[in-house]
Order: C-alpha cells, then sequence, then structure tokens
C-alpha cells in the first residue's frame, strides 16, 4: 500500500451558534484508539478501532496540513491485542459524520474537548464550516 498524503484542517470550535443547533440525528462512530511509542520526531503509529467492527494501523509523518498516511486494515481482536498490550497513550471518542465534516467528542482522559475536522482535495480548496459552529 503506498503513501497517500493527508491534506486536512482541524478547528476546536471555540463558540457553537445560538440560532442553529448541532444536529443530534447525524451518523456516529465510536472510535478507540491506542499510540505506539515511535523513537522518531514527527512520526505517529496509532491503532484504531471503529464500532468494535472495523480496525487498522496508520503511519503518520510530518506536522502541518497536508502529511503522508499509510493504513493497513487490521482484524478487529487482533487491533484490541495491539492496544491493549503494545499501546502507551489510549483516546476514546464519538465522532459524528456531517458531510465531509468529522466532528468529535472526546471521552475522560480529554473529556471536553470538541475537535471539526475535514479531508481536503487541496491546499487552496474553499470550505465553510458548519452552521452550527461560529
Amino acid at each position: 500500500m503506498a503513501n497517500e498524503n493527508e491534506i486536512e484542517r482541524r478547528f476546536i470550535p471555540t463558540k457553537w451558534s445560538a440560532i442553529h443547533q448541532f444536529p443530534l440525528n447525524l451518523p456516529r462512530i465510536n472510535i478507540e484508539q491506542g499510540y505506539f511509542e515511535v523513537p522518531v520526531k514527527d512520526k505517529s503509529l496509532r491503532v484504531r478501532i471503529s464500532d468494535n467492527q472495523k480496525a487498522e494501523l496508520t503511519a503518520k509523518s510530518g506536522k502541518g496540513i497536508e502529511r503522508p498516511e499509510k493504513p493497513h486494515p487490521l482484524s478487529v481482536d487482533y487491533a484490541k491485542m495491539l492496544r491493549k498490550d503494545f499501546c502507551s497513550h489510549f483516546l476514546e471518542k464519538i465522532r459524528h459524520l456531517d458531510g465531509r465534516w468529522e466532528i468529535d467528542f472526546f471521552e475522560p482522559p480529554l473529556n471536553g474537548l470538541v475537535l471539526l475536522e475535514i479531508e481536503l482535495k487541496s491546499r487552496d480548496e474553499d470550505f465553510e464550516k458548519p452552521k452550527y459552529v461560529e
């Protein structure tokens, strides 16, 4: 599987719209992630389990809005073993899908953090934030 560059923009919402409510009926995914200790600067390796039905191991490198990403599918059982036995950092989040937007609501220890993310086709692609975020 070849490396592909991922171009994404992320935002931490500082203000929710008083006029437009967050749509509670959006499709959602429960995500568990574990991160491996990687002794190389600006590289990361994570295992992700989505809805206890799909899993992948993903290597990323670099910083900024565009960086190489290499995902590899895994069985859920193998991903659970890797997460439990080899990962040093963990997070859980509920991801809501709103068109191309992913809105992540984090569980403890990152409870209260909300992150909006959109993957772009190019660095200069125009986009609008969802109307429930100011």
